[in-house]
């Protein structure tokens, strides 16, 4: 046994060029003009994920999956969960019905059946999913065998302050939130991606291990693409041009002293670690 506390470890399954609700970026009919990278970044996470024996819960994008079935049972076959996405990684909570039962469910369940891997939870891409969509379809998605949901995020700028920061229990699925940290009393999100990338290295370090000190929880997020610095520089509005690139350089260096200091699980290894999922908190706002 290491003797590492454990943190979940998770990896939003994109290419580089998938930018939500961006167009060109956003058509799936367009992605064959940019540089697919996927492979060899999936690769290289996969390999620095065996040098730590560290397991990882990819949500994957069913069009992506779709055009690289091998690839998601090579993921799975070295131990770890296959979880969902979205069909195509828009958002969601500004679909209509059809579509977003197309991204969300029916899209799942055509993924089930293409690929014969059951999935035991998702997230919303760009954490699009509010408490009262997924209250909506809870029973649909319990029937599903969905167990749990980690797109609600307790941040203003893509959630809610007020969201649960450990998880939650909203109707019959488990709510497993990113990390934040505080910065003057302000959630900051030193575990999300961007914010895991570009922070200070030294508030990132120390809110991570006091994270999971205080809470007995810590969820990390990240992509492929952050650990490959050289892809494409494209024209994109400045917002989302700084998010989508700042710190890049720093995503495996940073990462790799995550691993070294704890032990990373999976979502679903998690939740079923977990003594009595029924008596978790109450989602409230």
């Amino acid at each position: 046994m290491s003797g590492k506390k454990d943190f979940v470890l998770t990896v939003d399954w994109e290419d580089w060029y998938h930018i939500c609700d961006l167009m060109p970026y956003a058509d799936p009919e367009n992605w064959s003009q940019f540089e697919s990278r996927i492979e060899n970044n999936t690769h290289r996470l996969l390999r620095l994920f065996h040098e730590y024996d560290a397991k990882a819960t990819f949500f994957v994008i069913g069009e992506l999956a779709r055009r690289y079935p091998a690839l998601i049972h090579e993921i799975q076959d070295q131990g770890h969960e296959i979880a969902w996405h979205g069909s195509s990684h828009h958002t969601w909570k500004t679909l209509a019905e059809e579509q977003l039962r197309l991204e969300w469910l029916d899209g799942l369940v055509a993924f089930t059946e293409k690929t014969g891997i059951r999935v035991s939870g998702f997230r919303a891409p760009m954490w699009s999913l509010t408490p009262d969509l997924l209250l909506s379809y809870n029973h649909e998605l319990a029937a599903l065998g969905i167990q749990y949901d980690a797109s609600l995020v307790p941040l203003k700028i893509v959630g809610n302050e007020r969201y649960p920061q450990t998880p939650s229990r909203l109707g019959e699925i488990v709510e497993m939130p990113p990390s934040m940290g505080r910065f003057f009393g302000i959630a900051a999100p030193v575990s999300m991606s961007w914010g895991f990338r570009w922070l200070p290295w030294w508030y990132v370090r120390h809110q991570l291990k006091r994270i999971r000190s205080q809470k007995d929880y810590l969820m990390l997020a990240i992509h492929p693409w952050e650990l490959d610095p050289d892809h494409a520089v494209v024209d994109l509005p400045r917002g989302i041009k700084f998010s989508h690139y700042a710190g890049l350089r720093n995503t495996e260096k940073r990462l790799r002293w995550v691993l070294s200091q704890f032990k990373a699980v999976s979502c679903i290894d998690y939740v079923q670690n977990m003594q009595n999922p029924k008596d978790l908190p109450k989602f409230e706002l």
